[in-house]
């Protein structure tokens, strides 16, 4: 089965986009309460009849946290924030904030060759940002400003395979369809949430949406290869693109800032994973399935 993909066009020419509030089209595709601060139980959406949240028939959902630590290097989820084009916060580049949430991942069945389909589905992935302030270069309006961010996404996803490691007693590695070391996958859109604190919106906070097009992790736009392990069933991506921000935040960062992302996903506790095989010795899980 050749991997299959789907070309999402961001809506840059919507003014609304980088209004302030900010309400884009990603954030009208029934989400239902937004502005929306803390993350939808997957469990429970994977339970309910025709819920948007569902992998394909055939096809076993996995829960990856983002708030772990990948097993090979002790990598956890952060990113750095460099602002765009802004007399406010002037060169400011903030490293290393932390960020947690849930992505949800379905696994098509095992394909001939040991490789399997992997996506995220519709509403599949929640970005969540604890509040953290610019600091840094940023003027006495923004310098203190603190905020959080919560992401959901809202579009479809491309399928992506997922294949066995190159040489098993070297590595663990997963390879992509071409036999390079790399896992990837795409968000087809998340509707960003501004004015985030423990779970709700701040009192006096816009409470805004700015809407993120498609993100490609662990693409090799100006990143590493995204990282499969399979025994563990963990995975390390990284983005590199520029995203809009809404509100206080729009203000101080300009129009566009940049995101580099990492997301690491550990699968939670009990979780059955994928199988790429049944000769992988070391690297497949116990207990996966087939």
């Amino acid at each position: 089965m050749k991997y299959a993909t789907s070309l999402f066009v961001f809506a840059a020419a919507c003014a609304t986009l980088f209004a302030r509030p900010a309400l884009a089209g990603r954030c009208e595709s029934g989400l239902g309460d937004l502005p929306r601060c803390t993350c939808p139980d997957f469990h429970q959406l994977l339970q309910e009849p025709g819920s948007h949240v569902a992998c394909r028939p055939g096809w076993t959902p996995v829960i990856y946290d983002l708030g772990g630590q990948f097993p090979l290097d002790s990598a956890s989820s952060s990113f750095t924030l460099t602002a765009s084009n802004s007399t406010e916060c002037p060169g400011l580049v903030k490293t290393g904030v932390p960020f947690r949430g849930k992505i949800l991942g379905c696994w098509g069945p095992l394909e001939k060759d040991g490789c399997r389909a992997f996506q995220t589905p519709f509403q599949g992935q929640c970005l969540s940002i604890d509040p953290f302030t610019l600091g840094g270069t940023c003027n006495d309006k923004c310098k203190n400003l603190t905020t959080g961010l919560l992401g959901i996404g809202n579009a479809g996803n491309g399928a992506y395979r997922v294949c066995p490691p190159e040489n098993p007693s070297v590595s663990c590695r997963a390879t992509n369809f071409a036999g390079d070391e790399q896992f990837r996958f795409q968000t087809g859109g998340l509707c960003v949430t501004g004015g985030c604190q423990e779970g709700e919106v701040v009192p006096g906070s816009d409470g805004c949406q700015s809407g993120w097009g498609a993100s490609y992790f662990g693409f090799r736009f100006h990143v590493p290869p995204g990282h499969y392990d399979w025994p563990s069933g963990a995975f390390k991506v990284m983005l590199n693109q520029k995203r809009p921000t809404c509100g206080a935040l729009y203000d101080c960062l300009g129009p566009r800032a940049q995101w580099v992302i990492t997301m690491v996903g550990v699968p939670e506790p009990g979780a059955q994973l994928p199988c790429f095989g049944t000769d992988g010795g070391t690297c497949n899980p116990e207990g996966c399935f087939k």
